[in-house]
């Protein structure tokens, strides 16, 4: 595969890429790189293969930015429309499975089929790792340990999919200057402590369709439960909803086989998924989040008036 770059929007963005054809796009997740999907990648030989690093992640820029979706969404706008992408089957994991389908909303014609694993947006619930990016300092206190940990995290898996040396530069990558602050910005603009903030459900109403649109989801997943896969379920009419029993938040590594028979599966598939809003939920703030905005409002209230200091006479 071959490192590719452009700068935009203030930043480098790096992808790999190989082959040719129709294209496959994958988008990672937080605090993860590239590497991940090599994996999956070495089973579409054929196809073209578009392996992005998000800004912020492996060997794309670090810059000083909002790391909002919205300015994931621009900058993956801007590169999307360098390349000239069209029939795109379009995979993305965990946050990179949310900006994905933010992606539809100004892209969803160059889309030919979209596959979620385990993405971020469909209900409240994150596991504590993540409400824990919230808290105040946290990238002081973990940058000095993200480079070990996600080492550590590719060479324990029992299916070891990624060999040691891929496994270093994966560690290596997580360590570089500026990792922390970037993935802390990011989780803190869609994850508060009461859980996720951002739901895919709220902006559903501007798309009538999605492209033919499967979700594959580990049963055991410690970060995104399995039940936000069910609810989708149940608004997104003709759903393609595949689940791995005993797997957890990265099926792609842990059951690599099964997501690619799975996705090139899915990627001949023309039924498109009907968004039924009048299905979808109402969205209810958590006990923790209206705790929250409770006592920030008796504190304003309470506040008294600033000191007005007029002079001597």
């Amino acid at each position: 595969m071959e490192s590719r770059w452009i700068t935009t929007r203030g930043t480098e963005l790096h992808w790999r890429e190989h082959g040719r054809g129709r294209p496959m796009v994958f988008l990672h997740g937080m605090a993860d790189s590239h590497l991940s999907w090599l994996p999956l990648a070495r089973a579409f030989p054929r196809r073209r293969l578009l392996l992005v690093d998000l800004p912020g992640h492996g060997l794309s820029g670090r810059p000083e930015a909002a790391y909002t979706p919205e300015w994931y969404g621009d900058v993956l706008g801007d590169w999307w429309d360098g390349l000239g992408l069209e029939d795109v089957d379009l995979v993305g994991h965990s946050f990179g499975g949310a900006l994905a389908q933010l992606l539809l909303l100004s892209r969803g014609e160059r889309v030919s089929t979209m596959t979620l694993i385990a993405p971020g947006g469909h209900g409240p619930e994150a596991g504590l790792a993540l409400k824990l990016l919230t808290l105040p300092g946290a990238d002081r206190v973990i940058q000095p340990f993200l480079g070990f940990g996600m080492r550590l995290f590719h060479t324990t898996m029992p299916s070891t999919p990624l060999s040691r040396a891929e496994a270093a530069h994966a560690g290596w990558l997580a360590s570089k200057p500026g990792s922390a602050r970037a993935l802390v910005h990011t989780a803190r603009a869609v994850i508060d402590l009461g859980g996720q903030t951002r739901m895919i459900a709220e902006r559903a109403h501007e798309l009538e369709s999605l492209p033919p649109t499967a979700m594959l989801w580990g049963d055991a997943d410690p970060i995104l439960p399995v039940t936000q896969a069910h609810g989708a379920s149940r608004w997104l009419d003709g759903l393609a909803l595949r689940l791995y029993p005993g797997v957890g938040h990265f099926p792609q590594l842990e059951r690599t086989r099964e997501v690619a028979r799975d996705l090139e599966a899915h990627t001949s598939s023309r039924q498109r998924v009907r968004v039924a809003v009048d299905r979808i939920p109402r969205r209810r703030p958590s006990w923790i989040r209206r705790a929250w905005r409770w006592v920030g409002a008796r504190f304003r209230r309470r506040r008294p008036a600033p000191a007005i200091l007029l002079p001597r006479r």
